[in-house]
């Protein structure tokens, strides 16, 4: 692991253990692997994840309230790839029209719209440039607003934490994945990018 790596894990600590010191409601701005037109509700969010065999660690911060910007580093089998987050909302969703943004991915730019047609639903549609496949959909949808408390016979209890499902279409692949909340700044990702490749992420909103 080289030094830029490091120095992206250790930011990746401090800004997390701040992140359980101020709470905060959690920010979903992105599906699995695309962007929605979303701008994260908090100060900012920071986030690692594992694709495959690559390790991806990025950070966000809200400038305004259409406006965030951040930095990614993915550490590949060959070099790391550093690349830029920029995210502006050109359109608030309302009277029937979607959140409509413009953004820079890593090294891709892109346009999306995003529209909730159903109670915890939204859609999700947008172009970009051949880094990104060019055409890219998806949709999720939070299966439970807030926890849910099972409790059996014996009065044993189990806590259900705040589910969102998500597919998507990205780069002629299809993938499907579920974000859970354990608590309002922590959540936990489980995906299958393209039916061959797993993903799992942990994602902290300050």
């Amino acid at each position: 692991m080289n030094i830029i790596s490091k120095i992206a894990i250790v930011f990746l600590i401090i800004v997390g253990v701040m992140a359980f010191l101020q709470p905060a409601d959690a920010a979903d701005t992105d599906l699995i692997l695309t962007p929605t037109a979303g701008i994260i509700e908090n100060q900012g969010a920071v986030g690692a994840e594992r694709i495959g065999s690559d390790t991806r660690i990025y950070g966000l911060f809200k400038l305004e309230n259409f406006i965030e910007i951040g930095g990614q580093v993915i550490d590949k089998p060959q070099e790391p790839e550093l690349g830029i987050l920029l995210k502006t909302r050109l359109i608030a969703e309302g009277d029937g029209r979607p959140d409509i943004a413009v953004g820079i991915r890593g090294r891709s730019l892109y346009a999306v719209g995003s529209l909730s047609f159903y109670e915890n639903t939204r859609g999700h549609f947008g172009l970009s440039d051949s880094s990104m496949g060019g055409i890219f959909f998806g949709i999720d949808h939070v299966i439970n607003p807030h926890d849910v408390q099972i409790v059996d016979e014996e009065g044993n209890g189990m806590r259900l934490p705040r589910t969102r499902i998500m597919a998507e279409y990205l780069d002629e692949e299809f993938n499907f994945g579920a974000r859970m909340n354990f608590t309002p700044e922590l959540s936990v990702e489980l995906s299958l990018i393209g039916l061959d490749k797993a993903k799992a992420g942990v994602h902290f909103n300050f």
